[in-house]
């Protein structure tokens, strides 16, 4: 549970590719959560392995290499520039997501929704999703706009 937990709060999830990372259980589990919950993932080659046993989701990115012989500055450099692209959208982006779990799990409470300017915001942080941005996460639709969902109308909050 708790981590789940850290990675749910992670703005971004570094996968760092190694033979044994890419055969643990405990690794693909952790992908997959950070897949299910749209977090961006900036992968990591450490030591080479088969391009066969990286994940679908993985081998679809562009990787950071931090072999040994690589260039580490060089490396290191695109890791930063990765963690910091669209920062500001994807801290949002965990903010709202976490929001929306929170919503889940506390049963989806209609008087829990966003309303007002917040909903406002939220609507306005969507349409300013940026191109590489990762998508909203599985739970935040509901969580951002549900309120027009019984009958389209406007909310009277708004």
């Amino acid at each position: 549970m708790r981590l789940e937990s850290l990675i749910s709060h992670a703005d971004t999830f570094v996968f760092c590719l190694t033979p044994h990372s890419l055969t643990s259980e405990v690794c693909r589990w952790e992908t997959n959560l950070a897949t299910r919950l749209g977090k961006p993932i900036v992968p990591v080659v450490l030591r080479d392995s088969r391009d066969a046993a990286i994940p679908p989701a993985i081998a679809k990115l562009n990787f950071i290499f931090l072999r040994d012989g690589d260039e580490f500055d060089a490396g290191v450099d695109r890791l930063r520039f990765a963690l910091q692209a669209d920062i500001a959208w994807i801290r949002e982006h965990t903010r709202i997501g976490e929001l929306a779990r929170q919503w889940d799990r506390d049963g989806r409470r209609t008087g829990d929704l966003l309303r007002g300017p917040a909903l406002e915001f939220a609507e306005r942080w969507i349409a300013m999703q940026p191109p590489q941005a990762p998508s909203r996460t599985g739970s935040s639709p509901p969580a951002v706009s549900p309120l027009h969902a019984d009958n389209g109308a406007e909310s009277p909050d708004r």
